[in-house]
């Protein structure tokens, strides 16, 4: 989670993304939430393994996640066997700083 904060405000953050993610958000959205509190960054092929899902249908996941702000995607390119590196996802610093 966001850097700089207190193990009661990191617990007090994880806990409000579970209510609201459980709140607002059908249960796919809900897992992924979850996987991304217990391991913070996660290549897009290791997060569809383990949710059981093909890459397309956790892009569009994602995609909304990202649109509500409450994910960041980045994109690490590297030189592997000729094809690049997939996506990382991570959840945001929530309150460490406001992004344009």
């Amino acid at each position: 989670m966001a850097s700089g904060l207190s193990k009661d405000e990191q617990e007090t953050l994880r806990l409000l993304v579970q209510h609201v993610s459980r709140a607002f958000y059908e249960p796919k959205y809900t897992v992924v939430m979850d996987q991304l509190v217990r391991h913070p960054v996660l290549k897009d092929d290791d997060l569809a393994g383990r949710m059981g899902l093909q890459l397309k249908e956790l892009n569009k996941i994602m995609a909304t996640l990202e649109g509500h702000k409450l994910v960041r995607m980045y994109v690490q390119v590297e030189l592997y066997h000729r094809n690049t590196h997939p996506n990382l996802f991570k959840p945001p610093d929530y309150i460490a700083k406001n992004e344009p």
